[in-house]
């Protein structure tokens, strides 16, 4: 009986339970080094990225769609900075080719960043006709308020 139990617990056939947190696999002894190592779905993986180390199940996700850390690209056309997922945001506030519009009242033009300062250069004597005809119609709005006259 000794050595039926001490053969047991060294048997290679004996079916035994996957050591890793969260897995619950059972296979032959002789396969538990192998199934830790290279197999099992729990095991621990560091991030290529952050080297935080993850369930080998969720390395995938925290790669392609968490890790900050991860390299992220651009996305506006023109521009090929590649930054990390955490900075893209910061990059995208000063990206020549990010799209923004003009912030004269009334302008509306929808333009790369880089080419605001040409845009306000080209249409200052526009902008400032614009300007002056809203400030007039708004004088005789009020006027006209004040006055009660339709």
């Amino acid at each position: 009986v000794e050595e039926y139990a001490s053969h047991l617990e060294a048997c290679p056939l004996e079916p035994v339970t996957c050591p890793t947190a969260g897995c619950r696999a059972t296979m032959p002894r002789r396969d538990i080094d192998q199934h830790t190592k290279d197999e099992c779905l729990f095991r621990a993986v560091p991030c290529r990225h952050c080297k935080t180390k993850f369930p080998f199940h969720a390395l995938a996700r925290h790669e392609t769609v968490q890790c900050l850390e991860a390299p992220a690209g651009c996305p506006n056309a023109g521009c090929d900075a590649v930054v990390t997922r955490a900075t893209l945001h910061e990059h995208r506030a000063e990206c020549a080719q990010e799209m923004v519009t003009c912030p004269h009242e009334g302008c509306g033009v929808e333009l790369p960043r880089g080419e605001m300062v040409a845009h306000a250069s080209r249409t200052t004597p526009a902008h400032l006709r614009s300007s002056l005809v809203s400030v007039a119609l708004r004088g005789i709005n009020y006027a006209r308020d004040w006055w009660g006259q339709p």
